[in-house]
């Protein structure tokens, strides 16, 4: 996000600017949220019928594993994007909007105090979501490190050229 007196280009300053007033911000969490929002609705209703040992609702289950590698997938791959206000947005969008509409800790609270082998379902996805956000934040790093590199070589590229010519 931008902040009060940022360097813009050459000697000019970026006003400061609030997310609370950011109406593209308002849009992509909204739009992110539903997506997510959605997903969590079909992964729910995908996984109704699945058997449920240890009393583990796998919609829920999925939802929230799911929501925890993208979120680190997401935050270690745009770390490297050159445009801040590419990240805010992405950020926001994907991650508080998407993410969060497809995770559901309210949901995996009731789902756990309803039965007696709660413990076990708490357990076993407080495992999953943090081995999905490790697998996330490296597949992310990789891509992000991939695209970073690229994006040097292709500037690097360029220079050569331009000398030549």
């Amino acid at each position: 996000m931008a902040r009060h007196g940022a360097q813009r280009g050459r000697g000019r300053r970026e006003p400061a600017r609030s997310p609370l007033t950011d109406l593209a911000i308002y849009a992509v969490v909204f739009a992110g949220g539903v997506v997510g929002t959605a997903a969590r609705y079909g992964l729910g209703t995908a996984f109704a019928g699945a058997p449920q040992p240890w009393d583990i609702h796998w919609g829920t289950f999925a939802a929230n594993a799911l929501a925890c590698f993208l979120y680190a997938f997401l935050t270690a791959s745009v770390v490297n994007l050159r445009s801040a206000r590419t990240r805010e947005l992405l950020s926001r969008g994907l991650g508080m909007g998407m993410c969060g509409g497809l995770s559901t800790m309210s949901t995996l609270a009731l789902e756990i105090t309803a039965n007696g082998l709660g413990w076990v379902y708490a357990l076993v996805s407080i495992c999953a979501g943090v081995l999905c956000a490790i697998l996330g934040a490296w597949a992310g790093g990789r891509i992000g490190r991939r695209q970073k590199k690229i994006r040097e070589n292709t500037r690097a590229h360029r220079a050569r050229t331009h000398r030549r010519h």
